[in-house]
């Protein structure tokens, strides 16, 4: 596994998830989405 790579998209994910976030806070539960997301990868 290359961990480059790996903090790459991990980074990359954090910051949609949060504009996601602050575009439409109301309907996106970020701690989930965080959640799912790291189960995946992980």
């Amino acid at each position: 596994m290359d961990a480059g790579a790996v903090a790459t998209e991990l980074l990359a994910f954090l910051e949609g998830a949060v504009t996601l976030w602050l575009l439409d806070p109301g309907t996106v539960d970020l701690p989930a989405l965080y959640r799912r997301y790291l189960d995946r990868l992980f």
